[in-house]
């Protein structure tokens, strides 16, 4: 059975220090310097020590490109023995917050037969 992608662009694969700013589930603030383990043009996964809930608001800065913006926690997505992994959700639409040009997804085109590759040696 084939399922419609409903993304709306594709996911990298890059991990892109960031910092991030909020309160936990508990209602303790922080201020954490992490990283994503995936990045898409309207959000990313990213790696928390905190525990966070699903549609909490966080800060994130990226260290890359300088830039700031509003992130919903979509959820939990896996972790290690160490850190939780959460999906999030930029909420600031059409910036380039991450100083990286993704490629329109045309409805037509499988998601199959797209890769995105990324320089391993810049």
């Amino acid at each position: 059975m084939e399922t419609e992608c409903t993304r709306r662009s594709d996911r990298i694969y890059l991990e892109v220090p960031i910092i991030l700013t909020g309160t936990d589930r508990n209602g303790r603030k922080f201020v954490e310097e992490t990283r994503t383990l995936v990045v898409a043009r309207h959000g990313a996964k990213i790696i928390s020590q905190q525990i966070l809930v699903p549609q909490q608001t966080l800060r994130i800065r990226c260290l890359k490109t300088g830039r700031e913006a509003d992130l919903r926690v979509a959820g939990p997505v896996g972790g290690d023995v160490e850190n939780y992994y959460y999906g999030a959700e930029l909420l600031e639409v059409g910036t380039d917050f991450w100083g990286i040009e993704f490629p329109l997804l045309p409805g037509a085109e499988k998601a199959a037969s797209r890769m995105l590759l990324e320089c391993t040696r810049c």
